[in-house]
């Protein structure tokens, strides 16, 4: 009997601070939610709980199977890719 692939998901997520006054947490995530596709997400987020919500709905919607991108609306997404 043929073995199914085990189902990927890859997430890279990069933080830096702004300077320029108080220093401003940043972060982009880039993601995809099958690694056999070309198609990836990029999102924006602004502080330490847009980057936590934005890991915690990735993480959902591949536990969920589906194949929908983080999104919020606290998050700009910038589609790339296909």
């Amino acid at each position: 009997m043929p073995r199914t692939p085990p189902r990927a998901a890859v997430l890279v997520v990069r933080v830096w601070l702004e300077n320029g006054g108080e220093p401003k947490l940043r972060g982009r995530l880039t993601q995809t939610l099958d690694v056999a596709t070309a198609k990836r997400v990029v999102t924006a987020a602004g502080n330490e709980d847009d980057i936590y919500h934005a890991v915690r709905t990735w993480v959902r919607a591949f536990l969920r199977r589906e194949r929908t991108t983080c999104t919020t609306d606290q998050l700009r997404i910038e589609e790339e890719g296909t």
